[in-house]
């Protein structure tokens, strides 16, 4: 727009500017946010008229100066939730997620699955914010539009949800015939890293030569032989070494023959 206006009418203006005359002239055509939120209830009317059986629900908060400011707002079409009845697998995933505009608050959803994987929208609703109230206004007023009752049948998912645990396995000294009803002492995790150095997937990392290395740890000693266990390797090696002479050692007498011999060593 400041290049626009430039090149147009040879006008040097800033980002600033710019910004400003585009607000004046959204509002002049589509008018405030206060207008537009006095029409929430004009809104819920119409989608009430054009898709009868739809769910809307507007929310009001009284302040103390006897003025009302806007709480939460709950749509749901009956269109989309027959088709999601007619053709949809039973399960819901729900999130909520932030308004960053001029008007702040949380947006928060409920999708499904159609029958080809793809994202099948539920319901939807504004909430000032995210909390157990809030999400409990929400999942009572779409169990109610889809007729789950308590719940029964229907999976919820969430990004509120535990992450799944470790992969456990049962200790070979304590294991029963009935494994399943071991107590956590009888459970002890998976030893994942030996599994994959065992497989080839990962090499050992030769912490211990780094560490010596880098001086955090220091070199064991060898251990000191006390001079008399060394005498005694000494005759040992010695005294082995006599054996083998004997036994291979070939000398020939007086007729000219060879014959084997013990050479005895003084």
């Amino acid at each position: 727009m400041k290049a626009l206006v430039s090149k147009r009418y040879n006008i040097n203006v800033s980002v600033g500017q710019c910004r400003n005359a585009k607000k004046l002239a959204l509002s002049e055509v589509e008018g405030s946010l206060k207008e537009h939120y006095a029409k929430l209830w004009d809104y819920a009317a119409e989608i009430r008229r054009a898709n009868p059986g739809s769910h809307v629900e507007v929310f009001l908060e009284p302040q103390p100066d006897n003025t009302v400011v806007f709480d939460r707002f709950y749509v749901s079409f009956k269109g989309v939730v027959d088709g999601w009845l007619d053709g949809c697998r039973k399960v819901i995933g729900v999130d909520g997620c932030f308004l960053k505009g001029v008007c702040r608050g949380e947006l928060l959803s409920a999708v499904g699955r159609d029958a080809n994987n793809n994202i099948y929208p539920l319901a939807w609703a504004v909430v000032n914010v995210e909390n157990k109230r809030t999400w409990k206004w929400f999942l009572d007023n779409l169990m109610e539009d889809i007729g789950g009752g308590n719940g029964h049948g229907i999976t919820i998912l969430s990004d509120g949800h535990k992450p799944t645990p470790a992969p456990t396995t049962t200790c070979p000294s304590h294991s029963t015939p009935d494994s399943s009803t071991a107590g956590p002492s009888h459970v002890k995790k998976a030893p994942v890293k030996k599994v994959l150095v065992k497989k080839g997937h990962m090499k050992r990392s030769p912490m211990k030569k780094v560490l010596v290395k880098k001086g955090h740890m220091k070199r064991s000693p060898m251990k000191k032989v006390p001079l008399n266990d060394v005498g005694r390797v000494r005759k040992f090696s010695e005294r082995i070494t006599e054996i083998r002479i004997q036994k291979n050692v070939k000398v020939k007498d007086g007729t000219g023959c060879s014959q084997d011999k013990p050479i005895t060593l003084e």
